[in-house]
C-alpha cells in the first residue's frame, strides 16, 4: 500500500479484528504475532 491513510484504515480494522478476538497486545505487530500463533496452533480445519 502506498499511501498512508489507507494503510491507517486497514490497520485500525485490522486492530478492531483482533479486539473482537480478544487478542492481547500493545502493538499491532504483537496482536498479529499471537494471531499468527493462535492459527498455528488450531490448525487450518
Amino acid at each position: 500500500m502506498k499511501s498512508p491513510v489507507t494503510r491507517e484504515k486497514y490497520q485500525k480494522r485490522l486492530e478492531k479484528f483482533f479486539d473482537s478476538l480478544g487478542l492481547e497486545g500493545s502493538t499491532i505487530e504483537e496482536k498479529s504475532k499471537k494471531f499468527v500463533n493462535l492459527t498455528k496452533e488450531k490448525g487450518n480445519g
